[in-house]
């Protein structure tokens, strides 16, 4: 399938006494919201600001937009049930201009139709750089290969316990979890997505293989003596095996370095992985619709020299939001069936 193609998968798939007792029945059924009232009543939830205690110390400082309310139109709204709500975590690339605040536009986005999004500022970006009873900031430029593991061990379980909690009150489904990250931090985001599905159950209690959906903005190949070749090799990502969680590559392939090292990766997983026949599938549109349902791996490439998180930024306008939402759809809201809402408390 050509570039052009790929790169379009997702945009069009996709916008007296008895007066007396009649008086009471009257008053209770008027008392009682009829269902236009309780539609009138929904809206997008407020964004909250958090602050999550990781296990070695760190304030890590969270944007958190609470799903459950689908926006169909301007000032319609639909509520969705919690079990059905689908999490996502957006993850912002390494730099000193990098926190949560890059993807307020996608975040929002996503909120809107229904999903339940966190953002945090990893360590040693935007607000999380205090450790509790130490005076001394994070220095992110200082054994940066030490915070780079300290993110996949400490930050992501930190925001995994927050959204576990929201899964035991039925706010959500983390079943169904996606992970969207960008440049340098999808390597993070790979390390613990490996992680988390290489983890044992206890009795009676469900620990990982929660990440149902990645997308990568401008992955990085290598960085601080981290690299995604060993990572690759996990059944989840490039095996002939599987299970394989299914991806989607968003790239400017104006920039030579951050277009190879998206390539690179890209072809990796797709040498490693079952090729998909749609030949049956003789009508264009419905080739295209069976691709994006039953395809594992998407790459889009565009024409800009833009990477990571600027490639969601809104002044772009190539629909990059209505992609990873596109995906996101196909990948977790359309197979909920196959997901069901548990209860991870111990029994």
């Amino acid at each position: 399938m050509g570039t052009a193609m790929k790169s379009r998968i997702f945009d069009s798939l996709w916008q007296g006494k008895h007066i007396a007792f009649a008086c009471v029945v009257l008053v209770a059924i008027a008392a009682v919201p009829s269902p236009a009232e309780e539609e009138e009543k929904l809206k997008i939830p407020d964004k909250e600001t958090l602050t999550l205690d990781t296990m070695d110390g760190v304030e890590l400082r969270c944007s958190f937009y609470p799903g459950g309310v689908r926006q169909k139109a301007k000032e319609e709204f639909e509520k969705i049930v919690g079990k059905k709500v689908v999490p996502v975590i957006l993850l912002h690339g390494w730099g000193e201009n990098q926190n949560r605040s890059r993807y307020e536009h996608l975040a929002s986005y996503l909120q809107r139709l229904g999903h339940a999004v966190i953002v945090p500022d990893m360590r040693g970006h935007g607000s999380s750089i205090h450790i509790k009873g130490v005076g001394v900031q994070i220095d992110r430029d200082k054994n940066s290969k030490l915070l780079l593991a300290a993110m996949v061990l400490s930050d992501l379980r930190a925001v995994k316990t927050f959204l576990l909690t929201k899964n035991n009150n039925a706010e959500l489904n983390l079943d169904q979890l996606c992970v969207v990250s960008a440049d340098h931090m999808t390597m993070v985001a790979m390390q613990w997505a490996a992680k988390e599905w290489s983890k044992g159950d206890l009795i009676g209690v469900r620990r990982g293989r929660d990440v149902k959906a990645m997308v990568f903005l401008s992955p990085s190949r290598t960085f601080k003596g981290y690299s995604v070749v060993q990572t690759l090799r996990h059944p989840i990502f490039a095996s002939r095996v599987g299970p394989h969680i299914p991806i989607m590559m968003i790239v400017g392939e104006n920039d030579r370095r951050a277009f190879q090292d998206t390539k690179t990766i890209f072809n990796q997983i797709e040498r490693m992985r079952p090729k998909l026949d749609l030949s049956k599938y003789k009508d264009p549109t419905e080739r295209k619709r069976k691709r994006a349902e039953l395809g594992s791996h998407f790459l889009i490439e565009l024409d800009t020299q833009l990477q990571g998180t600027m490639l969601a930024h809104p002044g772009l306008k190539m629909n990059v939001e209505q992609r990873i939402a596109g995906f996101i759809h196909y990948k977790c809201v359309m197979k909920a069936d196959q997901y069901p809402w548990m209860d991870r408390r111990p029994k």
